[in-house]
């Protein structure tokens, strides 16, 4: 944002391991200084867990809860059947992150989730892991009597973005969502999110014995580069209302012009003059 209120667009691109932010040359150009650009911040995962259901059942494993594990170091998403038994698992996970550093007048204009993958068993089908915009902060923190609600709202939520395919999924790797939305985010507050596959959105129940569920490092995962992160561009808030004005300094230039003065002659008349 430039002096005149003018809001020009942030671009981003990796170079050498590195990513960059900044703008576009023509932009600084036409911009009225000061200008202020405000960077990207990353931040990290307060709160995650997942939800079991397992059941000789398909449809009660989609239904019905089992268990919950809070703060593990991996969190799970997908389906598996055991064949034997026989019994069906079902793996929806939850994360939160707190925005409470950012100025609440700030104005949020993209982001994105970053997750790594630490574990693929999706032998029996790919899926989609699927970004859910879910706000469980009614049963904040987690526990036995409210992880229900929270299994089946993942279930009915409305799906964000996709996060990534599972097939070719690299591991080890923090991977970018695309660009989520912004509205669901609010300056100094929490951003609540789940997590589920497309397999299980759809009610596809596992072929045959085998898995098809991912592990993805949650906040207590042993690397710290593989954790979730939550990256925000944003707007910061001017200090003051009023339209910033840069007085134009004034310059005093020494009057170097040559002056002419004149200087009137005294002429005597004599009677002599007089009478020529």
């Amino acid at each position: 944002m430039d002096a005149d209120g003018q809001v020009f667009p942030v671009h981003r691109f990796p170079a050498d391991g590195v990513e960059y932010t900044g703008l576009a040359v023509e932009d600084v150009a036409r911009a009225s200084f000061p200008l202020v650009i405000d960077p990207s911040v990353f931040f990290g995962s307060v709160g995650d867990a997942y939800i079991t259901a397992f059941a000789g059942s398909y449809a009660t494993t989609r239904s019905t809860s089992t268990s919950f594990d809070f703060g593990t170091a991996d969190m799970f998403i997908g389906q598996a059947f055991q064949s034997a038994i026989p019994r069906y698992h079902t793996f929806r996970s939850v994360i939160k992150f707190s925005l409470a550093s950012l100025n609440p007048l700030a104005v949020i204009y993209a982001a994105t989730l970053q997750m790594a993958c630490v574990v693929d068993v999706s032998t029996l089908a790919d899926f989609n892991v699927q970004i859910i915009k879910q706000d469980w902060s009614a049963q904040d923190p987690l526990s036995n009597g409210n992880r229900e609600a929270v299994y089946d709202a993942c279930l009915a939520g409305t799906m964000d973005v996709v996060w990534r395919n599972t097939n070719g999924l690299p591991m080890n790797t923090l991977i970018s969502s695309p660009g989520l939305d912004v509205n669901w985010l609010v300056p100094g507050g929490q951003a609540y999110y789940s997590l589920r596959g497309s397999r299980d959105a759809a009610g596809n129940a596992p072929a045959s014995n085998g898995n098809e569920y991912v592990r993805l490092a949650a906040a207590a995962h042993s690397t710290p580069a593989l954790r979730p992160m939550l990256m925000v561009d944003y707007f910061a808030v001017p200090s003051a209302t009023g339209r910033l004005v840069q007085p134009s300094p004034r310059v005093r230039i020494q009057d170097t012009r040559i002056k002419l003065r004149a200087r009137r002659r005294k002429t005597l008349l004599t009677a002599q003059n007089r009478e020529a």
